[in-house]
């Protein structure tokens, strides 16, 4: 099953889209204000729709077993970190995997691993995003 934010638009809705013409259950969770402002998609298997944007990533970790990072702009950077900090806290222990196609996130990877030489994050937390480059390397970290 996948969770997210609920688009019709972008690369997740396309990748909903896709995963609902293959049968897999897509559920969406949207606060309020981006459902005035965004596309919301219509067709998913769920629709949650929050007061706000903590609450719309509480309810995304709460459905999730595991975190899957597309290239997206500052409210997937968003809730990366927010997702990253709660695994650092020991709040959860779900994987976080960073899709670094065409590298993509290289930047971010190349600044959390400065961030560890410099003793700003231990070198297990810098570890938490896994970067994978493609759906085989993921699959395979998986196992």
């Amino acid at each position: 099953e996948i969770v997210y934010g609920g688009a019709r638009i972008g690369l997740m809705g396309v990748v909903a889209d896709m995963a609902l013409e293959k049968g897999i259950p897509v559920h969406g969770i949207m606060p309020t204000i981006l459902k005035e402002k965004e596309a919301a998609h219509t067709g998913l298997t769920s629709f949650t729709e929050t007061r706000g944007m903590h609450e719309r990533k509480v309810a995304m970790y709460q459905k999730s077993d595991v975190f899957i990072v597309l290239p997206g702009g500052f409210g997937t950077l968003d809730e990366l970190f927010e997702v990253i900090t709660w695994r650092q806290l020991g709040i959860h222990q779900k994987d976080i995997y960073l899709f670094n196609a065409e590298g993509y996130f290289q930047g971010l990877i190349d600044q959390i691993k400065l961030m560890s030489e410099r003793g700003l994050v231990s070198q297990a937390s810098a570890e938490i995003p896994k970067p994978v480059m493609d759906v085989n390397d993921f699959v395979r970290q998986l196992k």
